[in-house]
């Protein structure tokens, strides 16, 4: 769970850091590595582009989880405060200074957790479209504009940034080639010094498909995620979840030690995940961006949700 660039934006109007050029990923420069870790982010591909979804996507819901019972909680306190200084003991000078302190005193946590619910309820997902044959990559923002950016431009690195999480970050430099003017992250997350070598094979699984072509990843993409035109469903849900786990599949025990740990996920966390789903918009690409993307017919490398095996 990583949420730099979603609570808060990424940081821009700085100059490109030691730290990002010692890291930087080239367009052009084949890395020798496994292109895996990327199954469950494409939502489409064909000859023209693929689209994978943002790396907020997997977690959605639980801010909401966590933040919406305790705004309820303290929104109930200032009810109750409000009503005890204003009908019962409004003669009193020290029950005012209480309303008050509480009102001052959780107004920041009030307004962080409506701020972190209203982040999450807001659009489904945040898409990704790279156009191999324009050489653009489109970007759908939280505020439903689209950024749209040359693919060749862009500097691209894998950094540290919470709990020792690494992300491949994109960066769109201003003419100077130094500073940065605007941010947004792939959707890929190692965790630990190997979890980031290993997930350099995700970076590679990109730039392949860029650089040449998608005879190079068709094969491996044994399903993508069905959410374009629709709300995830519940079935898929359940899909996801098992799926993070099923490397342990051979382990039949290992299902039974972590059976708890499931329906906690499903009572506990998928709630919020439903009302975030429910009450956001799906993302739509403006006409022009899909004037710019056309999908041949009968594409040999066309496949979406609807040629998912389950």
């Amino acid at each position: 769970m990583e949420y730099t660039g979603l609570i808060f934006p990424y940081k821009i109007n700085r100059p490109l850091s030691d730290l990002y050029r010692a890291n930087q990923m080239h367009q052009k420069k084949k890395l020798d590595v496994i292109k895996n870790c990327h199954e469950l982010t494409v939502i489409e591909i064909n000859s023209s582009y693929i689209e994978v979804v943002d790396k907020f996507f997997y977690w959605k819901g639980l801010m909401t989880t966590a933040c919406l019972p305790m705004l309820v909680s303290i929104v109930s306190g200032l009810i109750y405060f409000s009503y005890i200084s204003i009908y019962l003991r409004y003669e009193r000078l020290s029950s005012w200074l209480s309303l008050l302190f509480f009102l001052f005193g959780f107004s920041p946590l009030i307004w962080l957790f409506t701020k972190s619910i209203r982040k999450e309820i807001n659009y489904t997902h945040y898409p990704i479209r790279l156009n191999r044959k324009t050489r653009k990559v489109h970007v759908f923002r939280q505020d439903g504009t689209v950024l749209t950016t040359p693919w060749d431009k862009l500097f691209i690195t894998q950094v540290p940034v919470t709990d020792r999480f690494y992300e491949f970050q994109c960066h769109v430099l201003a003419p100077d080639g130094v500073t940065i003017l605007e941010t947004f992250g792939l959707p890929a997350l190692g965790h630990g010094g190997a979890g980031r070598e290993e997930y350099k094979g995700y970076w590679e699984f990109i730039r392949r498909y860029m650089e040449e072509g998608p005879e190079c990843i068709y094969d491996e993409i044994t399903a993508c995620l069905p959410i374009k035109q629709q709300r995830e469903t519940f079935k898929f849900a359940h899909y996801c979840f098992i799926y993070a786990i099923g490397s342990l599949y051979p382990f039949i025990i290992f299902y039974l030690i972590l059976l708890p740990f499931i329906l906690m996920y499903f009572v506990c966390f998928y709630p919020g995940r439903w009302l975030a789903m429910r009450y956001s918009k799906i993302p739509q690409w403006p006409a022009d961006i899909e004037a710019q993307c056309p999908v041949e017919e009968n594409d040999p490398y066309f496949k979406d949700s609807s040629m998912n095996p389950f």
